[in-house]
């Protein structure tokens, strides 16, 4: 069973915080544009499952992870390492990328009950699956070959991101406005 308190509704702050940090990714996003293919896909990876950690540590609520895929999806769509595929793909993109965080965060959550796992599991394993999605909408076939060396680096990419979401989050978790923001 999932703990009730995670199944609520999302308050306004809680939106307003999941904009801010689709917001941040974006800004975040565009100034590392010069990077090349590879580097800039595996550093606007690893912030945005920083910022996707720390969306579920502050919120902590079910389905937020989607929500802030979606509202991602929507502001950057154009600017983001999933640019050369269109807007719609780029959205079912983010879509299976927060459902399966939500999927894989849900099941361990009710067989192993340690919350740093838990949110590990659910970031490792949805970033693994973008570039079998993405992989799914190119015309080109030559991603065949990268897209198990994309799903393990992108593993790893994402375990490093996650971890330092956590001490961000280890530091900041008993400050009076966290404690404000998610307690009020």
């Amino acid at each position: 069973m999932i703990l009730p308190k995670t199944i609520q509704t999302l308050r306004k702050k809680d939106f307003i915080f999941l904009l801010a940090c689709a917001l941040l990714f974006l800004m975040l996003s565009l100034s590392i544009k010069s990077l090349n293919f590879y580097a800039g896909y595996y550093v606007n990876l690893g912030i945005f499952y920083l910022l996707a950690t720390l969306v579920l540590l502050v919120v902590r609520k079910t389905g937020a992870i989607i929500i802030f895929c979606l509202i991602t999806a929507f502001i950057t769509t154009r600017y983001s390492f999933f640019n050369f595929l269109n807007y719609y793909q780029s959205l079912i993109v983010f879509l299976v990328i927060g459902i399966v965080f939500e999927l894989v965060f849900c099941i361990s959550k009710l067989k192993i009950k340690n919350i740093p796992l838990d949110v590990l599991l659910g970031t490792t394993l949805s970033s693994a699956t973008i570039p079998w999605t993405v992989f799914y909408f190119t015309t080109e076939r030559t991603l065949s070959v990268n897209s198990f060396n994309l799903s393990i680096i992108s593993f790893f990419t994402t375990i490093i991101a996650s971890s330092i979401a956590f001490l961000i989050w280890f530091k900041i978790k008993s400050s009076k406005q966290v404690l404000k923001f998610v307690y009020e």
